[in-house]
């Protein structure tokens, strides 16, 4: 297997963070969390045979940062006050034991949220517009209240760097509420969160800022986003370029756009859950331009390379992988087949996850 693939059993270095192979679950909601949203050991449990299968980076499914308000899940896990700590730091302590690495996703819900299951509270977020149809209206949120949230961001990404994480991820994807300020569909607000790119990203820009000032320099921060929303009006891999470009101001954030922030984490970009390779192939041009703006971007550093990950539809998850491997060279690591059942492909979703490692010359 290892002579087969060569690359997918390399370590990898992200700032601190060394990741003893390329095979990484990503997160993804299971139900085992308690009622009160702490980490049952059902759930340490489920995480652990995938440590002993090898796992090189674990990823936690979303914590909620905001309880009730941002909570998505009666069964979801809670990481907005210390008390959950002794189970998290538990789960880390057992993960390591097996020498895998372990991210968990932090995340607000926004419209997401079901008013019957946050205690009749009315879902927030960037304006007034459902975020999925037949979901509640939610109210906007107040410049007071998007303040609160970002420290809240910040407090829970602290509390995973004191349970043991060894990197934390940002959840801005999937229609949540970071991705609803982010979406010119959902978010029509006049302020300086509403409108033009940069201010739609402030509010991004704001969360990864004060998570990495509460968790210091050294830990990886990653940042997963919804590069195409596939939604009439919504952002557009065209879009996420823009992002990419001063305008947007988050490249040095997560590799993601322009003047941002110090840090050099991971970007997730998400092509459809069930996207053809045909589309795939139709964005070559713009995966060479984000490519391209990662490898550009002054605050790139070849000792800590950033990588992507890029889901595709599991049915053409072999041919994806060669399609990438071919156009991108032997750092695209393939993460499908054999290793199914330890990375986590999205259940019922047929998705797949493929590294692909950025690197200079």
């Amino acid at each position: 297997m290892k002579d087969k693939y060569t690359h997918i059993f390399e370590p990898l270095t992200v700032r601190t963070m060394t990741i003893k192979n390329r095979i990484c679950m990503m997160p993804m909601g299971t139900n085992y969390g308690e009622q009160n949203g702490e980490m049952s050991f059902l759930h340490i449990d489920y995480y652990r045979q995938r440590a002993k299968g090898g796992t090189g980076l674990l990823i936690v499914e979303n914590a909620n940062v905001d309880f009730p308000q941002g909570s998505n899940g009666t069964t979801q896990l809670r990481i907005d006050h210390d008390n959950y700590l002794p189970r998290l730091y538990k789960f880390c302590e057992d993960m390591h034991r097996y020498g895998t690495k372990v991210s968990i996703q932090i995340n607000h819900a926004g419209a997401s949220a079901m008013s019957s299951r946050i205690g009749g509270l009315q879902p927030v977020s960037a304006s007034n517009i459902p975020s999925k149809t037949g979901g509640a209206t939610p109210r906007p949120l107040t410049k007071d209240e998007i303040l609160a949230i970002v420290k809240k961001y910040g407090e829970a990404a602290k509390r995973a760097q004191t349970a043991g994480f060894d990197a934390v991820e940002i959840h801005a994807g999937h229609s949540y509420l970071i991705s609803q300020f982010l979406s010119p569909v959902y978010n029509d607000r006049t302020d300086e969160f509403g409108g033009s790119i940069e201010n739609r990203t402030r509010f991004c820009r704001m969360i990864i800022d004060e998570v990495r000032s509460q968790i210091g320099p050294h830990m990886p921060i990653m940042l997963r986003l919804s590069a195409d929303e596939f939604v009439k009006g919504g952002n557009t891999l065209e879009d996420t370029l823009k992002y990419l470009e001063k305008g947007g101001r988050l490249s040095k954030a997560a590799a993601f756009v322009g003047t941002m922030l110090d840090i050099k984490p991971i970007l997730t970009i998400e092509h459809g859950l069930v996207e053809s390779l045909d589309k795939l192939r139709g964005k070559k041009k713009l995966l060479d331009k984000l490519i391209a703006k990662i490898q550009d971007d002054s605050d790139f550093d070849a000792e800590n390379p950033k990588f992507l990950i890029v889901q595709s539809d599991e049915d053409k998850g072999q041919e994806v992988c060669e399609k990438l491997r071919d156009e991108y060279g032997e750092d695209c690591i393939e993460m499908y087949g054999e290793f199914g059942p330890l990375i986590g492909t999205h259940v019922g979703r047929g998705a797949i996850a493929i590294l692909v490692k950025i690197v200079t010359e």
